[in-house]
C-alpha cells in the first residue's frame, strides 16, 4: 500500500477502547477497517491448514480437454468454454448466463421484498439486496456437482470462472456510468462483489433469486466440501481435522478457512479487466491516506479490501445510502428543472402541473390544462420513489437494531459475523445505536452535501430526507409574483392590500369538514384504527386520516389540513379546494386498482375458498364506505353557492380524467366494466383523443359508478371466500400477474393448480375471465 497524503476526519475518534484501528471518517471506511481486524483473526487461524486447503490453479483438471495446457496458473487466463467442470451444456457454464448486464441504474433499485430474503419473515425488518448484487455472474456454481468438483483446485477453478467474469462485465458499465459519477471507483464496486462471492461460497449471502436455484447451491456446495473434508481426514488422522470441521454437516467452518486461504486469488481474478491507474483506498488511524498499487493492487500479491469480513447486512445498507443519495440529486435536479429550470422555460410550477405564473386559483376552476406536465411527471415518479426508499429505509434500520443487539447468534463455528458485531459496538462510543450509525452513513461520498434547498442529507431526520421536495408543492394560494426570472409567494397581507379586502368586507362561506383516507407514509404517528383492524394488507399500509377544513374565503375556495401532528416543511398545509379534489382523484385511481386487483385474486378459482381472502374482501368493503362517504362530502362543499359554477362536479371530474396525469389510471379502473353506457367503447382506443372523446359522451358519474362496480365484486368475493359453513379455507392465494411478487404478507403461493394437502378438494380451476 501507498501513502498519500493526511486526510480531515469529521467523526470523532476513539469510541473504541486499547487505540484499537478503528476509521470512522464513514461508513464504508469503518466497516473495513473492522473487516480487517476480523479478517487477521480468521486468516491466522486458518493459516494451520494453507497446505491442505490452498488452492492451485494448475492443478485443477477438467471434464473437457482445454486448449493449451490443462489449466493456466493465471486466472485472467481462465475460458468458462474449457476450464470448468460444469459440463451440463445450454451454457450452464456460462457465469453470466440469464444475469442482467446492466449493472448501474437510475431507474432501478434494490431487491428488499422479504421473500427474496434470507431469513426475513415480513416487511418491516430486513436486507436490500443491492441492485448490483442481482445480476452477479456466479449463474454456473449452482451447477456445480460433487463428483466432478472434489477438491479445493477445481473449486477455485468455478470461483476464479465467476469472479472474472464478473470483473469484466462491472469494469465494461462502470466507464460509462462514471461520467455522470466521477466520484465512483471501479476498486470499491469490485470489492462489494467479491464480499458477496466470499459470502456464497461460506453459505451467508442473504439473496434468493430463486428458492429453487439456491437450494441447489448451498446443497452442492455442502457436498464439495464434504469431498474435500473427506480428502482431509485421509490426510491428517490425529482426529485434529474432525475436531475443527467435523461437527458440522454444512462445513461452514471449513468454508470459512478455505475462503481465507484462497481470497487472493479469487481478487485476481475479478481485477483482470481494471484499468491501469486504478486504486483501492483506505485510511488509517494516524489520518493517513493510503492506495493500493496500480490495477487495484491485482499484482500485489494482498487484497486490498476486508469488506469480505463485514457481515452482508452493513455492507449492503451501507451501499444503499450511497445508491440512494446518487440517486436522489439525480432526481432533485430535475426536478428543479422541470418545475423552476432554464432550460425547462417553466419558472414556477406546481407538483400538479400548474403553472402558478398563470393559473389564478382564485378562478376555483376545476378543470384546467396543465401548463407543466413535465413537471407533474416528475413529482409523481419522484414521490413514489421516494415513498419506497423510505419503507426499504425503516426495514433495514430495524433490522440493524436487531442484529446489533442479537446475542443469540450462532456460535457452532467461529462465524465472523459475531466477531465484527462484537467489535462494531465495543467501548462507550461504540455503534450499539443506530443513530450513531446513521451519521456514519451521512458521510459517504455521495452523500456529502446532497441537499433538498433548505436541509442537508441526514439519515437521522427522515422526515425531511424522505421528504417530498418543496418543488412539488403546490401553487402558492394567493400567487406569484415575478421579478427578473424570479418568482416568489404573494402573502395573504399582500392579496388583502391588493383586493382590498378587510374585516369589514371580507367574504366568507360556510365552512365544509372534509374527512380524507389518504396513502401518506410521511407522519408515522397519526393515528388510525382502520390500519389496526386490517393490519395484515400491504394496501391500507401508510393509509392515513387526514381532517381538511374547506371553505371560501376572500374569492379563494380553500382547505386548511387540521391534523398534522409532525410539524414538516414538505406539508401543504393550505391548498385550494379545486387542488384537494386533483389530489384525491389521484388517491382514489390508485386505491380503486389496488383494490380491485386484490378482489380479482380472491375470486379467480370458482367455487373454490382461498385462505386469507375473507379479511381482505372486508378491508376493501371498509375502504369502498370511506370512499362513499369522502365522495358524498365533496359533492356537498362543491355545490354550495359561494360562487358561480358554469358546470356541475360530474363533468368536471370527467375533464380531470381526460389529462394525461389520470388517464392512464382511469383506464385501469374502467377496464372490463360493462355497466356504464357507452365504456365498452374504450377497447376499441389506442390514442388519447379517442379516450378523450369516448370520456365526453358518457354523462355518468365515474366516481360512484366505479364503487358501484367494486361493490358487486365485493358481494361475490365474502359469498365465494365464506368459511362458516367449511371446515376451513386452505386454497392458497394466487400469485399476482400484475406484480413481480406479492406484496401479501401471506405465506409463498403454491402454483395456481395446487391446493394444501389437507383440502379434500380437487385442484380449483381458473375462471375464464377476471373483469
Amino acid at each position: 500500500h501507498n501513502v498519500v497524503g493526511k486526510k480531515n476526519t469529521k467523526m470523532a475518534r476513539g469510541g473504541h477502547q486499547d487505540g484499537e484501528d478503528i476509521d470512522e471518517t464513514s461508513a464504508k471506511h469503518l466497516l473495513d477497517s473492522i473487516g480487517e481486524k476480523v479478517y487477521n483473526t480468521f486468516h491466522t487461524a486458518a493459516l494451520k491448514y494453507e497446505n491442505e486447503l490452498h488452492g492451485f490453479l494448475s492443478q485443477a483438471t477438467y471434464s473437457r480437454k482445454p486448449r493449451g495446457k490443462e489449466t493456466p496458473s493465471d486466472p485472467c487466463q481462465l475460458e468458462y468454454q474449457w476450464h470448468t467442470n460444469v459440463t451440463d451444456g445450454y451454457e450452464k457454464e456460462y457465469p453470466c448466463k440469464d444475469r442482467g448486464e446492466v449493472r448501474f441504474s437510475y431507474t432501478e433499485g434494490a431487491e428488499c421484498h422479504w421473500r427474496k430474503i434470507k431469513d426475513s419473515k415480513n416487511d418491516t425488518v430486513g436486507a436490500c439486496a443491492p441492485y448490483r448484487r442481482l445480476h452477479l455472474c456466479d449463474q454456473h456454481l449452482s451447477y456445480m456437482k460433487e463428483d466432478k468438483i472434489d477438491n479445493t483446485h477445481k473449486l477455485l477453478a468455478e470461483v476464479c470462472l465467476a469472479a472474472k467474469h464478473e470483473g469484466e462485465l462491472l469494469k465494461g458499465y462502470h466507464d460509462s456510468y462514471k461520467i455522470n459519477n466521477n466520484d465512483s471507483q471501479i476498486c470499491t464496486v469490485l470489492a462489494r462483489s467479491f464480499a458477496d462471492i466470499g459470502d456464497i461460497i461460506r453459505g451467508k449471502d442473504l439473496y434468493i433469486r430463486n428458492k429453487r436455484e439456491k437450494k441447489r447451491l448451498e446443497d452442492n456446495l455442502k457436498e464439495i466440501f464434504k469431498k474435500i473434508y473427506e480428502e482431509l481426514i485421509k490426510k491428517k488422522t490425529n482426529g485434529e481435522i474432525e475436531e475443527r470441521y467435523g461437527k458440522d454437516p454444512n462445513f461452514f467452518q471449513l468454508r470459512e478457512d478455505w475462503w481465507a486461504l484462497n481470497r487472493k486469488e479469487v481478487w485476481k481474478a475479478l481485477t483482470c479487466s481494471v484499468p491501469y491507474e486504478a486504486y483501492y483506498f483506505t485510511y488509517k488511524p494516524d489520518n493517513f491516506r493510503t492506495f493500493s498499487g496500480y490495477w487495484c493492487g491485482h499484482k500485489e500479491g494482498t487484497v486490498p479490501t476486508n469488506l469480505d469480513y463485514v457481515p452482508q447486512f452493513l455492507r449492503w445498507f451501507e451501499e444503499w445510502s450511497e445508491d440512494f443519495c446518487r440517486i436522489k440529486k439525480i432526481k432533485m435536479e430535475n426536478i428543479k428543472n422541470e418545475c423552476r429550470g432554464d432550460t425547462s422555460g417553466k419558472r414556477y410550477c406546481s407538483g400538479e402541473g400548474y403553472d402558478c405564473t398563470q393559473t389564478d386559483l382564485r378562478h376555483n376552476k376545476i378543470f384546467v390544462d396543465l401548463d407543466c406536465p413535465n413537471c407533474e411527471k416528475a413529482c409523481t415518479s419522484y414521490k413514489e420513489w421516494i415513498e419506497n426508499k423510505r419503507n426499504e429505509f425503516i426495514k433495514q434500520k430495524n433490522k440493524y437494531n436487531i442484529e446489533i443487539n442479537n446475542n443469540k447468534r450462532d456460535t457452532s463455528h467461529n462465524d465472523y459475523d459475531q466477531y465484527f458485531y462484537q467489535d462494531l459496538k465495543r467501548g462507550e462510543n461504540g455503534y450499539s445505536s443506530v443513530e450513531r450509525f446513521l451519521v456514519s452513513l451521512n458521510e459517504g461520498k455521495q452523500c456529502r452535501g446532497n441537499n433538498d434547498k433548505k436541509y442537508e442529507m441526514d439519515f437521522k431526520k427522515p422526515e425531511e430526507t424522505f421528504g417530498s421536495s418543496e418543488y412539488c408543492g403546490t401553487c402558492p394560494l394567493f400567487g406569484v409574483k415575478c421579478e427578473k426570472n424570479i418568482c416568489t409567494a404573494i402573502s395573504e397581507e399582500d392579496y388583502k392590500k391588493e383586493k382590498k379586502f378587510n374585516v369589514i368586507n371580507s367574504k366568507s362561506g360556510e365552512p365544509t369538514q372534509i374527512d380524507l383516507f389518504i396513502s401518506d407514509t410521511r407522519v408515522e404517528d397519526i393515528p388510525n384504527d382502520f390500519n389496526t383492524a386490517c393490519n395484515n394488507s400491504y394496501f391500507f399500509k401508510g393509509i392515513r386520516d387526514q381532517k381538511w377544513t374547506c371553505q371560501y374565503i376572500d374569492e379563494i375556495d380553500r382547505c386548511t389540513l387540521e391534523s398534522v401532528v409532525k410539524q414538516s416543511t414538505y406539508f401543504d398545509k393550505k391548498i385550494a379546494f379545486k387542488v384537494l379534489i386533483k389530489r384525491w382523484l389521484k388517491d382514489f385511481l390508485k386505491g380503486y386498482n389496488k383494490s380491485k386487483l386484490k378482489i380479482g385474486r380472491c375470486t379467480k378459482y370458482e367455487n373454490s375458498c382461498i385462505k386469507g381472502c375473507i379479511k381482505k374482501c372486508d378491508c376493501v368493503d371498509k375502504w369502498i364506505t370511506k370512499k362513499e362517504k369522502e365522495w358524498e362530502t365533496i359533492n356537498k362543499h362543491f355545490n354550495k353557492k359561494d360562487y358561480d359554477k358554469k358546470h356541475d362536479i360530474v363533468y368536471e371530474i370527467k375533464r380531470c380524467f381526460e389529462q394525461e396525469a389520470f388517464l392512464t389510471s382511469f383506464i385501469r379502473a374502467m377496464k372490463g366494466i360493462r355497466d356504464i353506457k357507452g365504456s365498452h367503447d374504450f377497447e376499441k382506443c389506442s390514442k388519447t383523443q379517442c379516450y378523450s372523446s369516448i370520456i365526453n359522451k358518457i354523462k355518468q358519474d365515474f366516481i360512484t359508478e366505479l364503487l358501484e362496480n367494486l361493490k358487486k365484486k365485493i358481494s361475490t368475493c365474502k359469498s365465494q371466500n365464506d368459511d362458516t359453513n367449511r371446515t376451513k379455507c386452505c386454497i392458497d392465494m394466487p400469485k399476482s400477474e400484475n406484480d413481480e411478487h406479492d406484496e401479501d404478507e401471506d405465506d409463498e403461493p403454491s402454483s395456481p393448480s395446487s391446493s394444501s394437502p389437507s383440502c379434500g378438494v380437487p385442484p380449483p380451476t381458473p375462471k375464464k375471465s377476471l373483469r
